[in-house]
């Protein structure tokens, strides 16, 4: 983190209690310099030393390569640093994804930093159906121990589009028992089935969605140690479908009366 360029491995001798041991990590310039030893820790009879390597800060792109991302998972404004973490060789990207979920009154705000697909920080706007609504904003970058910037949840427009889409929520299932039909509203010209498993939990939902969300497909959320976190998250997208008033036209109706009188003589 910060100024922290280097990776150093300390080795401490301590003869007298027939001890040696080994610490590495990240460290700053200051640290590193002269390569030699950490003599403010002035350990009694005992000697150290240290190594370090400088970490480039331009991407590896080398087959067999992987960058190093900051990771980290909080909820409802806490602070999401993170520690630098190797990603897998299938991502080429540091993410930093904001999400806002709105359901039934209640609000819940989440930000993770992790590594993911260079196709994924497009993936801005807002997933909303009838119950539920997830607005999500994602920025990027391209090189080991980069610092994401921060995204700001995207403004919502509740003008009607002239599009309508099947709309439901159904927690802890897999398909909806009916659906709604939902007017879309702003840029949310795409119809949107958006599965999330967490922890063999799986939520669905059926609703309206931007362009940017759909291009952006599905992802896999895998964040390791004291963050652990794994979700999968599916969208498949289709095009919307044109909605038009269905309310029966007024007619003007003339009603002929026809009376029949009896006539004597």
């Amino acid at each position: 983190m910060g100024e922290e360029r280097s990776c150093l491995i300390y080795k401490l001798i301590q003869p007298l209690q027939l001890r040696e041991s080994y610490t590495s990590g990240c460290a700053t310039q200051n640290v590193c310099n002269g390569n030699t030893s950490l003599n403010f820790l002035n350990w009694p009879h005992s000697s150290d030393s240290v190594s370090c390597r400088t970490v480039s800060e331009t991407p590896d792109l080398t087959p067999g390569h992987a960058i190093f991302c900051h990771i980290c998972n909080s909820y409802n404004g806490d602070s999401c640093v993170g520690q630098l973490h190797q990603c897998s060789e299938e991502d080429d990207t540091c993410l930093y994804e904001k999400m806002k979920i709105i359901h039934e009154r209640a609000e819940e705000t989440e930000d993770i930093r992790r590594c993911g697909k260079s196709r994924e920080c497009g993936r801005v706007g807002r997933i909303q159906s009838s119950r539920k609504t997830i607005l999500i904003n994602t920025t990027c970058c391209d090189h080991s121990g980069c610092h994401t910037p921060m995204p700001t949840l995207p403004s919502i427009n509740n003008d009607e589009n002239g599009v309508i889409c099947p709309a439901c929520f159904v927690p802890n299932a897999d398909r909806c028992a009916s659906y709604d039909n939902l007017k879309c509203t702003g840029k949310e010209k795409r119809c949107v089935r958006y599965m999330r498993t967490e922890k063999r939990v799986r939520d669905t939902l059926h609703g309206c969605t931007t362009d940017e969300i759909c291009e952006a497909g599905s992802s896999v959320v895998h964040l390791p140690g004291r963050y652990y976190k794994s979700v999968i998250n599916n969208i498949s997208c289709t095009n919307a479908a044109p909605w038009r008033n269905t309310a029966p036209p007024l007619f003007m109706v003339t009603v002929t009366t026809l009376s029949v009188f009896k006539v004597e003589f």
